[in-house]
Formats: structure tokens, C-alpha cells, sequence
């Protein structure tokens, strides 16, 4: 059964809940973010959030448009509600605003569980950078077709 969420672009105000939902991830192997680094993706690219009727920020997205295609340069979910179909709402609305430009996200490969979700979504796997992660895992680049 999917959560009632309302989705709204993310500011400032936001950062602290970002921080925390991002601090549930951390012995996941992926880079520990700073409050200035969210703060500078905020200011430099765009955010999309999922909140529930309590407000809180159950998901997120943060992003920002190139050229030629959207780079999603961060996503998660709070670890109690994943598996729920937040982050799926949050990026199918996400897909349908941003229609003129493909989207391009990567991957750590040992991600299994990212990488089923993102194929669900449609999204196919279009490169690899090997050795990209401290761990000398791959990244994986995905993309959606426009």
C-alpha cells in the first residue's frame, strides 16, 4: 500500500532532514556528504522531496540539468519506508516534468537491490567506469531514453 506524500522542490530549510536520511546510509560504502556539499547541490541543481501529511522528508532526490541531459547526483529513502514505492512516485513524477532531457544516474555494481529498482523504472545501463569506488567497485551509468 503506497504512503500518502506530497512531493515539492526542496531548499535550505530542507538540508538538515537530507543530512539525516543520508546519515542512515552510512556503512553502505558510499561517500559521506557535508552539510555545505548538500547546501551547494541545493544552490547549483535542483531537489525534488517526498514528504508525509507530518511534513517529514521521507525521500529525495537532488539533481541538476547539463547540456544535453539531468544528472541525479543523489537519491534516497528514510530507511523505514523504503521498499514502499516512495522514491518510485518521486521519480516517475520527476521523469514526467523533465521530459526534453534524458536522465543519467550511476551506481555502485554491488548495488543489486538499486540497480533491479532503476531497470524497473526503465532505465537501462549505458556505460560502466571501472574501479570508480574506494572499494575498486564499478560504477554503473543508467539512463532513460527520451
Amino acid at each position: 500500500m503506497l504512503l500518502e506524500i506530497s512531493l515539492r522542490p526542496l531548499n535550505k530549510s530542507d538540508v538538515n532532514s537530507i543530512m539525516e536520511i543520508m546519515g542512515g546510509l552510512i556503512g553502505l560504502g558510499l561517500p559521506q556528504w557535508t552539510i555545505d556539499q548538500v547546501v551547494g547541490e541545493l544552490n547549483s541543481g535542483s531537489g525534488l522531496g517526498a514528504f508525509l501529511p507530518s511534513d517529514e522528508l521521507a525521500a529525495f532526490v537532488l539533481y541538476k540539468r547539463a547540456f544535453d541531459h539531468v544528472d541525479i547526483t543523489f537519491l534516497a529513502s528514510r530507511n523505514d519506508l523504503q521498499n514502499r514505492g516512495i522514491m518510485t512516485q518521486v521519480l516517475r513524477n520527476l521523469f514526467s516534468h523533465e521530459t526534453q532531457l534524458p536522465f543519467w544516474l550511476e551506481v555502485h555494481e554491488g548495488n543489486l537491490s538499486a540497480r533491479k529498482f532503476y531497470e524497473k523504472l526503465a532505465l537501462r545501463e549505458v556505460g560502466r567506469r571501472p574501479r570508480y569506488y574506494r572499494d575498486n567497485g564499478s560504477a554503473i551509468l543508467y539512463s532513460t531514453s527520451i
